[in-house]
């Protein structure tokens, strides 16, 4: 397929199963041309995992989004094939694309308070079967739409995500309120001044926590501080102001770099390497 097509390069979402990785480097190895790794999303908290050498041994460059993510190699690995190019799923010139794209506008109907979830797959920490969900959904004055991960190793009639109604920036648009853990999503919500109910409580401490000099989403500690805060929304007594969003999203989104178009910085760096 690829010599078919005569392919310069070949990108792929990191978070591959190893098996699937492996095949595919086998292949660009034999016909002699560069594998790029691509995070499938923004880093958007303090994580404390890192990237090693055994997790790029299979790639030859590694497009980082944003310098939340870490990694302990060796600084001659790091030079040869780490690319700090910024999110381009975040970034205004994208962002703005999108906008002409969907033009679909929201008008609130009653008074009941719209929550947009995004949920993690099956077996995770915030799948749709997560008891706060199914205590919100018997909440009368809530209207909640849930979006599913974009994103699934199954065939594509097996995917969640494509029977929901809305997608990401649709139900961004929507909602008063969403409500998610670590999602890059977080970062187009902030975007939009929406307010973001951040579920640090389903996080394990060994994976990381929101760095708390950004106070751009409500820390929920709890499932109970989650349907208290609802209330609160509910009774017209909960405020929140965001606080260092301009430097949260310019850490996040890649614009702490000296040339600030994230889209031509990746154009770049595939012109230069093709």
């Amino acid at each position: 397929f690829l010599k078919k097509n005569n392919a310069k390069t070949v990108s792929i979402d990191s978070s591959n199963p190893p098996v699937k990785l492996k095949i595919i480097s086998e292949a660009c190895s034999h016909l002699k041309i560069d594998l790029i790794f691509v995070p499938s999303g923004a880093e958007i908290i303090n994580v404390k995992i890192f990237n090693t050498s055994k997790d790029l041994e299979l790639c030859t460059y590694y497009l980082s989004q944003n310098k939340l993510e870490k990694f302990k190699i060796p600084e001659r690995i790091m030079k040869s094939k780490i690319r700090f190019l910024g999110s381009p799923r975040y970034c205004d010139e994208w962002l703005s694309h999108l906008k002409k794209i969907y033009k679909k506008k929201f008008n609130k109907r009653n008074n009941k308070i719209n929550l947009g979830l995004f949920v993690t797959p099956l077996g995770q920490n915030f799948s749709k079967h997560n008891s706060a969900i199914k205590d919100l959904t018997k909440d009368k004055m809530l209207n909640l739409k849930i979006r599913n991960k974009p994103r699934d190793y199954m065939l594509e009639k097996c995917c969640a995500y494509l029977k929901d109604e809305l997608n990401t920036p649709e139900i961004i648009n929507w909602a008063d309120i969403i409500i998610t853990v670590q999602s890059s999503v977080i970062i187009e919500a902030i975007k939009k001044n929406k307010i973001v109910f951040f579920l640090e409580y389903l996080i394990p401490n060994s994976y990381g926590k929101w760095l708390r000099q950004f106070k751009c989403v409500q820390i929920i500690k709890s499932k109970n501080e989650l349907l208290k805060k609802i209330e609160e929304v509910k009774n017209n007594k909960y405020s929140f102001k965001l606080k260092n969003k301009k430097s949260y999203l310019k850490l996040v989104v890649g614009n702490d770099y000296k040339y600030n178009k994230v889209l031509d910085r990746y154009a770049k760096f595939y012109n230069n390497i093709c």
